[in-house]
């Protein structure tokens, strides 16, 4: 279940079982808990066995844990994957991953970060490099992109605060929650459905899926024979 999560980042969380002897187990893992059911004896509760694989074989791709948002791409097998990620009704095609440092643990943010490049509306890739950063936030925090918004709003009062600001801090092209079947992805509310877990020993943090796109600060190259000997980042 870890391999699955840090390895396809199409994967919102995942199902699992065990089985040890004539026990079985139920796993399910997302990145802000992972939960498991008390023994099933395979023998005498037979029929919970059942019904566990006939959900898990007419269950929809979103109710698995899959990302229709993340799409992708056919590739070769000797190159690394690329993927087609939608934000705000935008398409962005990764070029390269930057960082995935952050989904190595199964809990937490497990954020991934992709060179992109915005799509047009015939399926063409822009010049302009981007920078796509995927992750999961805790529900009730002030969002990124809003903060950065907030920032460079107050400090328009002063001239020299607002060109220190423009030169620090990242410029937003986009940002947003993540969304499945048009609600905000969210580990309490879309994929616990509300399961209250306050009286189990673990007490999870609910996290929410956020996306910002931000300019990589390089400019696209130049449309002339020596393009393709130019390299970025």
């Amino acid at each position: 279940m870890s391999h699955i999560m840090r390895e396809d980042p199409r994967r919102r969380f995942v199902f699992g079982f065990t089985i040890e002897k004539w026990r079985m187990r139920l796993w399910l893992a997302s990145r802000s808990d992972v939960l498991v059911s008390y023994a099933l004896d395979i023998h005498k509760q037979h029929h919970r066995v059942v019904e566990f694989f006939l959900r898990i074989i007419f269950a929809q791709p979103h109710q698995l844990g899959w990302d229709d948002t993340i799409r992708r791409l056919p590739s070769e097998p000797q190159t690394p994957p690329r993927y087609d990620i939608d934000v705000n009704g935008k398409t962005y095609r990764t070029v390269r991953l930057l960082s995935n440092v952050g989904a190595e643990a199964l809990r937490g943010r497990g954020t991934r970060v992709w060179e992109v490049r915005e799509l047009s509306q015939n399926g063409e890739e822009l010049d302009m490099p981007l920078v796509l950063k995927d992750s999961w936030v805790d529900s009730d925090c002030t969002r990124e992109g809003e903060v950065l918004k907030n920032i460079r709003s107050a400090s328009n009062i002063n001239v020299k605060l607002a060109v220190l600001v423009d030169i620090t801090l990242l410029h937003t092209h986009d940002y947003g929650d993540v969304q499945v079947c048009g609600e905000d992805d969210d580990a309490h509310t879309v994929i616990r459905r509300g399961l209250d877990l306050s009286k189990y020993k673990q007490i999870s943090d609910f996290k929410a899926r956020e996306r910002v796109v931000t300019p990589t600060g390089i400019a696209p190259p130049p449309k002339s024979r020596q393009a393709d000997l130019l390299q970025y980042g």
